[in-house]
C-alpha cells in the first residue's frame, strides 16, 4: 500500500503542473522553471520566469501569496534571488511574503515576471 501511495504522488507530481504555472495568466510565453530539494529537509527552492505584461504581475503575485509590495528595501525581511545560473534577475522584486523559514518573492524586468519560493 505505501509504494502504490508513493508511486501516486511521484506520478501526481509529475502529471499536475505546480501552482506557479498554474497561475501564470494566459498567454505567457518563454516558460522557464526550476524546483530544487535541499538536503534530506524539506528545503526546497522554486524558480520560474515568464514572458507577461507588467500589468499582470501584481494580480500573479496575489495568487502566489506575495502580498506585500516591496518598497525599495524598507523593513525588508527576507533574503535575496535565488536559483540556477539562468534566473537572473537584477532587480528586486516587486512584491514579497516572508515568514521565519520561507519566502516567496515575485519582480518583473524587461517583460519578464520572476518567481522564487524557498523554505529552510
Amino acid at each position: 500500500m505505501f509504494c502504490v501511495l508513493v508511486v501516486g504522488i511521484f506520478i501526481a507530481d509529475y502529471a499536475i503542473p505546480p501552482k506557479a504555472l498554474r497561475c501564470l495568466p494566459e498567454g505567457a510565453e518563454e516558460i522557464q522553471d526550476n524546483y530544487k530539494v535541499v538536503g534530506l529537509t524539506a528545503d526546497f527552492v522554486r524558480v520560474l520566469e515568464a514572458r507577461i505584461p507588467k500589468e499582470q504581475v501584481a494580480e500573479y503575485a496575489r495568487k502566489m501569496g506575495a502580498i506585500y509590495p516591496e518598497q525599495g528595501g524598507a523593513g525588508r525581511d527576507y533574503i535575496g534571488w535565488t536559483g540556477p545560473a539562468w534566473f537572473l534577475p537584477t532587480e528586486p522584486p516587486l512584491f514579497y511574503y516572508s515568514e521565519k523559514d520561507s519566502v516567496i518573492l515575485v519582480g518583473w524586468e524587461k517583460g519578464y515576471v520572476y518567481f522564487c519560493a524557498a523554505a529552510w
